[in-house]
């Protein structure tokens, strides 16, 4: 799931943030503690729930469609085999 490598360099910027940040206002610290995840899930290709269900949708959609597709077809090869027959 998670590189340990990505998993240690993220622990230590945290813990540099939070040593470093002690005299920051807490505002400051979670624009801080935000921009440095936002960070790291940017470089791990993570998407968003919203782009996520997006997709889902687009998915079940083209499922649905494929499904009625692949009926129709079969209907089309059994008027064939019996013409043939």
């Amino acid at each position: 799931m998670f590189n340990p490598k990505t998993l240690h360099s993220l622990t230590e910027q945290f813990s540099n943030l939070f040593l470093n940040g002690a005299h920051e206002s807490q505002d400051q610290l979670k624009r801080n503690v935000r921009a440095l995840l936002d960070s790291t899930f940017t470089k791990l290709n993570v998407v968003s729930r919203d782009e996520f269900e997006a997709q889902e949708t687009v998915l079940n959609k083209t499922r649905s469609k494929l499904e009625v597709l692949e009926k129709q077809l079969s209907e089309l090869e059994k008027v064939i085999n019996k013409k043939d027959a």
